[in-house]
């Protein structure tokens, strides 16, 4: 009879103990996000809605984002999150995130290719100096293009996601590999240096304004 005792009390703590670590967790999140944790490759910062990557702390070539942390979705690369690193070539994004922020991939040196579906935005310097990126797939939500993203990447010919693009922010792309970059009708180019010294021959001239001419180059991100 004892021993069937203890093996219910196993069963049920087994059950039981899952639920009420996550329901701690929740409860620690709504009283005072952000909670740190650290795993085997990486360091992030939880919310009661998400999951912020801080640190990438692998040493592998090809990177898959992950969709969640500890049931919680995965939503941004947060800054300097692979900052300098001197090992990844390809990165792959999972669905839930959505931002890709300040120098995230900042100084990548090896990184050639970065494939995702959902970004919406990419930060300041989110991919300067990466002079080996040269394919770029961020999906069809891509609305803003932060200051000096693509700073550098002299690899890089082409501007992602152009169709959905809505901002370019300044020296967006900075000495950068862009040949020409087309039609930028509907988008908004923050200032008239975002293609200065590119390999693009229209990048001195200020015509590459939106259509109603708008160009601020007074305005800096932070």
């Amino acid at each position: 009879m004892k021993s069937r005792s203890w093996i219910y009390y196993c069963i049920l703590a087994v059950v039981i103990v899952p639920f009420l670590c996550i329901f701690i967790l929740y409860l620690a999140l709504l009283l005072g996000a952000p909670i740190e944790i650290e795993t085997k490759e990486y360091k992030a910062e939880l919310y009661i809605d998400g999951v912020c990557l801080t640190r990438y702390l692998g040493d592998d070539l090809e990177v898959i984002i992950p969709d969640s942390f500890l049931t919680l979705p995965v939503y941004s690369i947060g800054p300097h999150c692979f900052f300098d690193n001197d090992n990844i070539e390809t990165v792959r994004v999972s669905d839930n995130v959505k931002y890709i922020e300040s120098e995230a991939f900042f100084s990548c040196k090896k990184l050639k290719s970065i494939e995702a579906n959902n970004v919406v935005k990419v930060g300041f310097k989110a991919f300067s100096h990466d002079s080996k990126l040269e394919n770029v797939k961020l999906g069809d939500k891509l609305y803003v293009i932060g200051w000096n993203a693509f700073e550098g990447c002299t690899a890089l010919s082409y501007i992602p996601s152009k169709n959905s693009l809505r901002e370019i922010g300044g020296q967006a792309f900075l000495n950068s590999g862009i040949n020409d970059p087309g039609d930028l009708s509907g988008i908004t180019v923050i200032s008239s240096d975002a293609f200065y010294n590119t390999p693009w021959k229209g990048w001195d001239t200020s015509d590459i304004a939106s259509p109603d001419g708008t160009i601020d180059n007074n305005t800096e991100e932070e």
